[in-house]
């Protein structure tokens, strides 16, 4: 009996890890070519946002190994005000090529997909609350 309640605890305690976790689609990538650069920021580090990924509460760098959709899954992340930034690498440079008046020509996308014109959004454009909300879509864009 002891045994069947550990378990019990055991498989609660893993269902309410996973669903804990902040699950993010990117999608509308323009090839599966290179990889993802995703950036978690938190609101401490909204000054950082978007180009500061290594000031950034989490990074990824996601191989796309010829996929146009990913998902992924963050697991342990505290409760707070987030925004996120994606960058889609496709040349595994590891850096957003633009063209000479600084127009990027990879993919780059955002938290709540806010329309992008000149220059990135503001922090307070990309935002949500963790965990609030659980689930994002993040919809690739590119300008050339």
């Amino acid at each position: 009996m002891l045994k069947f309640r550990m378990g019990v605890i055991l498989m609660a305690m893993i269902s309410s890890t996973h669903a804990q976790a902040l699950t993010i689609k990117f999608s509308e990538l323009r090839n599966g070519n290179g990889f993802l650069a995703v950036s978690i920021f938190s609101q401490e580090q909204k000054s950082a946002f978007p180009g500061g990924g290594d000031k950034a509460t989490k990074t990824y760098y996601l191989s796309l190994d010829g996929q146009r959709e990913l998902t992924l899954e963050v697991e342990d992340l505290p409760p707070n005000t987030y925004a996120i930034a994606v960058m889609h690498d496709e040349d595994g440079d590891k850096k957003l090529k633009t063209n000479l008046v600084g127009i990027p020509q990879e993919g780059f996308g955002f938290s709540n997909n806010p329309k992008v014109l000149i220059g990135a959004p503001a922090f307070s454009r990309a935002e949500f609350e963790y965990p609030k909300v659980r689930e994002l879509g993040i919809a690739m864009k590119y300008f050339l």
